[in-house]
């Protein structure tokens, strides 16, 4: 059953790839260009593959401890690497090893003496085999190992530097990798910025505290000629000047055409006038009776 229900998911996921793929065949047969599958593309989709059967074997493990379908398969992948791994390390380290051990375990050089009796440079003594310190093994065990992850490191890098995809002439056929830490950055802003609070929505109309009592009501006519456009399906536009608002609400109350031009110039004066030229008690009389909306025209009898 396992082996069943692991073909039955690696075939339903490259088929799920083969379809992608398809798809982007046919868009790029539409622009007369050659399918584009580089190797981010790949690398995404073979990654995203392989994740999702890693997390269904770990939720099989974890589900029926023992069973040991993903040790099993851990152990079969694993096993030759280490194989290998190990005997790389052997060819590499053993050869450094023997030499610095050589240099570390060379015979002094031997003070002179009288001509008669010259003393020899090594006396060899079988008895006593010449080993290394634990401390001193233990340092040239640490040396051999950075050594040997720098030549890795250095092989790596000249293995990416050597094959780095070059930019395509085309920006706009560029296909970037899901895994790039710019979008997952972005994707990460976007998901925090849902579980902020949405700042209050702005008044549609500005405060008027501390605005005179004349030029405050002429404003509040305004808006509430403002507000009766807008029921009427006739918003302001953005950007629109008051003589060009009123002028489009006369073509659906022409009856109100005078008293709406007299109502945006009296708006001009409050708004926009110099304190010297403020509007007076009547005007704003004014401005209040030309925002009462007309009567409806009485039915005949």
């Amino acid at each position: 059953v396992f082996a069943v229900s692991l073909l039955f998911f690696v075939v339903g996921l490259a088929a799920l790839a083969l379809a992608g793929a398809e798809h982007s065949r046919r868009i790029a047969a539409a622009y007369s260009r050659g399918l584009g599958l580089n190797r981010p593309w790949l690398g995404t989709v073979a990654g995203l593959i392989l994740a999702l059967l890693a997390l269904g074997l770990a939720l099989a493990e974890l589900s029926a401890p023992g069973f040991g379908p993903l040790s099993a398969l851990w152990e079969a992948v694993t096993t030759p690497l280490l194989i290998a791994l190990a005997l790389v390390m052997g060819f590499i380290v053993e050869p450094l090893f023997r030499l610095w051990e050589a240099w570390l375990t060379r015979a002094p050089a031997a003070t002179p003496t009288p001509a008669a009796t010259p003393a020899p440079l090594f006396q060899p003594d079988s008895s006593a085999a010449e080993t290394l310190s634990p401390a001193m093994l233990n340092t040239v065990t640490a040396a051999d190992l950075l050594i040997l992850v720098s030549l890795l490191a250095l092989a790596v890098w000249l293995v990416v530097h050597r094959w780095r995809v070059p930019k395509p002439a085309d920006d706009g056929e560029v296909r970037d990798s899901v895994f790039s830490t710019s979008l997952l950055a972005e994707q990460l802003r976007a998901l925090a910025a849902r579980f902020r609070p949405r700042p209050a929505p702005e008044p549609p109309f500005l405060d008027l505290a501390g605005v005179a009592a004349a030029r405050a009501r002429i404003r509040r006519a305004f808006r509430a000629v403002l507000e009766q456009g807008q029921a009427a399906g006739l918003a302001r536009a953005p950007g629109q000047t008051p003589q060009a608002y009123v002028g489009r609400l006369a073509e659906i109350w022409p009856d109100r055409r005078a008293a709406l031009a007299d109502l945006a110039g009296l708006y001009d004066l409050a708004r926009y006038g110099a304190d010297t030229d403020a509007p007076t008690e009547a005007q704003a009389q004014q401005a209040e009776q030309a925002a009462e909306p007309a009567a409806p025209p009485s039915e005949p009898a």
